[in-house]
């Protein structure tokens, strides 16, 4: 089982400086037309949706997905980057929309851009970037997948956890944390 530390006093002023750098900023301000063309030429039929930000947009998505990449060396390729963003940004906002999780910048050492979500009932950010990726799971006899689709799935744990979050009173993070410790 693994552990949650609280950021360092220097860590989270790093943090916190992070979310502040130009290139991720701009970033954030071009998500609105990154997602109208994502919804018009990316995935249509996600964009033709009554509720485009749910479960149904995401298994949509991750069809688009196969069908534009191909394949996750496809969704990685630098050539499909601009396309490979759009998806990224697309399935992050359904976490915002759907979850009141936010955008964070949490770049490695070497500093730069790399777009996270932070959840409020969660400890940990997620990759969105990894989340893409559910798109092309495939299971085997030995690892079975679930049978819905891998980020409808995962969108279905979060769903779970943020109705326990809320009927929990919306906890911080630091009385998350403090709960771990003591165990209660």
């Amino acid at each position: 089982m693994g552990s949650v530390h609280q950021l360092a006093p220097a860590q989270r002023r790093r943090f916190e400086k992070e979310q502040h750098v130009p290139e991720f900023q701009e970033w954030l301000a071009e998500m609105d037309h990154a997602l109208s063309i994502f919804l018009t030429e990316d995935a249509p039929a996600v964009g033709a949706l009554d509720k485009p930000w749910s479960a149904e947009g995401l298994r949509l998505a991750s069809e688009a997905a196969r069908a534009i990449f191909g394949d996750l060396h496809g969704a990685q390729d630098p050539a499909n980057a601009a396309v490979a963003d759009r998806f990224i940004r697309y399935i992050g906002q359904v976490y915002c929309r759907c979850f009141k999780a936010n955008w964070v910048n949490a770049p490695d050492d070497a500093g730069g851009l790399y777009p996270m979500i932070r959840e409020p009932y969660r400890l940990l950010y997620m990759d969105v970037g990894d989340q893409l990726g559910l798109a092309f799971a495939k299971g085997s006899k030995r690892f079975p997948l679930p049978d819905e689709n891998m980020l409808a799935w995962v969108f279905g744990n979060s769903d779970r956890d943020y109705k326990k979050w809320v009927a929990d009173n919306k906890p911080s993070i630091e009385e998350q944390m403090d709960s771990l410790r003591t165990g209660r």
